[in-house]
């Protein structure tokens, strides 16, 4: 509807979303966000999905708290459509509909925090194994929390004020996208590809991956963090302030990291594609998973349960 009507505006003269005629812009950021940040969570809960079969797999328990989970799910999945405005708290809609906005902000971190500690409690007293999936579990764990908690701090409409269109912001939401959904994407292409695929991804490649990815990560995005406060806005082609120099010289060194933990990935779809044949999995459940999915050979053939 949004885009329709945009379009209305720039080729058929309408006036949705300018001034002119009794249009609003503020019309426009509302409807976008209104859907956009529903979005962002379409993006991460099948993430999640992915990271508490891993969990309980690879540390030898169920699911902690399997309902409550479930519960945290659709709480987030409802939550995520009354927190639209933390978008634009600097637009001027004032400070009862900004302090709403902020509160529901914060109460979405309460069904995260629950799925953090339920994943965290399978693997209490678990014989946990390291491997790729595992891997990329843990990195998440840590990245994503410090996603979510300063995406608790700019939920105060003051505090987002400060750091407004500032690379605190672009870190802050890399944190949560690369640290829920692409780990996330990553650890569940490693576990279930030898359903898929009928063989296993090499480990060594894929463990040196996470390494590359994962200090690559902190090294590109923490000093976005600090640049934030010190005033440097996103979106620059040029600026020519010394002071801001070395933190956007770490950055790019970890930047340059993660393009090596890519390559590694690469290297590892070539390599297991090579050694395929001594990959093989013959049982159908490399991991010992014993769920649904393993319980038949693998790749999945056409028809695989009478009931």
């Amino acid at each position: 509807g949004t885009l329709a009507m945009l379009t209305a505006d720039r080729y058929l003269g309408m006036h949705f979303f300018t001034n002119d005629a009794g249009g609003s812009p503020m019309l426009y950021v509302n409807l976008i966000w209104t859907w956009g940040h529903p979005e962002v969570y379409i993006l991460v809960l099948p993430a999640f999905g992915a990271f508490s079969e891993i969990v309980a797999t690879y540390s030898r328990k169920y699911l902690f708290g399997y309902k409550t989970m479930v519960y945290a799910t659709i709480a987030i999945g409802f939550l995520s459509y009354v927190v639209w405005v933390h978008h634009f708290f600097t637009m001027g809609a004032g400070a009862n509909v900004n302090a709403f906005f902020g509160i529901m902000t914060m109460i979405i971190a309460i069904p995260t925090g629950v799925k953090i500690f339920s994943w965290l409690f399978t693997m209490y007293k678990g014989r946990i194994k390291f491997t790729v999936p595992m891997l990329w579990t843990m990195g998440f764990l840590v990245t994503f929390s410090i996603g979510g908690m300063t995406g608790v701090l700019l939920a105060i409409p003051p505090a987002d004020f400060v750091v407004h269109n500032s690379l605190f912001l672009v870190a802050h939401f890399h944190n949560v996208i690369i640290g829920g959904v692409v780990f996330g994407m990553f650890a569940a292409i490693t576990y279930w590809f030898p359903k898929m695929f009928g063989f296993t991804l090499n480990e060594a490649w894929g463990k040196a991956s996470f390494w590359f990815w994962t200090i690559g990560f902190y090294f590109a995005f923490m000093p976005l963090y600090i640049l934030g406060f010190m005033g440097m806005t996103r979106r620059l082609n040029t600026f020519d302030n010394p002071e801001w120099d070395p933190y956007v010289y770490i950055a790019l060194f970890g930047a340059i990291l993660i393009f090596i933990g890519i390559i590694c990935q690469l290297i590892m779809a070539v390599v297991s594609i090579r050694d395929r044949k001594k990959n093989i999995d013959m049982t159908g459940d490399p991991w010992n998973g014993r769920t649904l999915e393993w319980n038949t050979s693998s790749p999945a053939p056409f028809y695989n349960f009478a009931h």
